[in-house]
């Protein structure tokens, strides 16, 4: 896989920290989307908070692959700790960066 391209069934990890009063620590393993859901993310932004959060919903439970080695049940995204949420969608939006360690193994 070239460095600069994100290659079909690639996943990526991160080691989540925990946010005393929020949620414990965690390992997010995930498949990075590709640019055009930046660009599907911003046209929903204009659609409303209904509208957004649905399609956040749908893009955690396609491109989630675990949280803490488990599988996110159906649904669930929904119901995850804002403050976490955020954070894995800006890791599978690539605002935020995966842990490089763990992407040696691609």
């Amino acid at each position: 896989m070239s460095a600069f391209t994100i290659a079909d069934g690639y996943t990526a990890s991160k080691q989540i920290g925990a946010r005393p009063g929020l949620h414990p620590a965690c390992l997010a393993e995930f498949r990075p989307a590709l640019a055009r859901k930046r660009a599907e993310y911003a046209e929903k932004a204009k659609l409303g908070a209904e509208k957004v959060s649905a399609w956040e919903d749908q893009l955690v439970e396609a491109h989630l692959v675990s949280l803490d080695g488990d599988p996110l049940p159906k649904g669930d995204a929904a119901r995850l700790v804002p403050a976490l949420r955020e954070q894995i969608l800006s890791l599978i939006l690539g605002y935020e960066p995966a842990d490089e360690r763990a992407d040696g193994k691609n």
